[in-house]
C-alpha cells in the first residue's frame, strides 16, 4: 500500500498500474480512490477531501481512501484496509 498513494497523485487519477504481488490490495485501492473522485466530480468546487471505499474483497476487507483535491489536482491520498463493519 505504500507505493499506491504516489501512483495516484502522479497520475492525478484512479487509473494506475496494479502493484505486482498485491493485486487484491491494488484493486481495492483503485476502487476506493475512484469512488472518492466520483464524489468530488459531483461537487461544484472540486476541492476538499473525499472518502471512498471498495466492495468487500475475497479476504473480507474493504479498501478505504481519503483523497484530497486542490485546484483540480490530487494532492494527498491516505489508504487503509478495513474489516467488515468498520466501513
Amino acid at each position: 500500500m505504500e507505493l499506491l498513494p504516489n501512483s495516484f497523485i502522479e497520475a492525478n487519477s484512479a487509473q494506475v498500474d496494479i502493484v505486482s504481488g498485491a493485486t487484491s490490495t491494488s484493486n481495492m485501492a483503485i476502487e476506493a480512490v475512484d469512488m472518492a473522485l466520483q464524489k468530488a466530480q459531483g461537487v461544484t468546487k472540486f476541492e476538499g477531501t473525499y472518502l471512498g471505499f471498495s466492495e468487500k474483497s475475497e479476504r473480507g476487507n474493504h479498501g478505504v481512501a481519503w483523497v484530497t483535491v486542490k485546484d483540480g489536482e490530487i494532492t494527498e491520498i491516505e489508504l487503509k484496509k478495513a474489516a467488515e463493519g468498520e466501513v
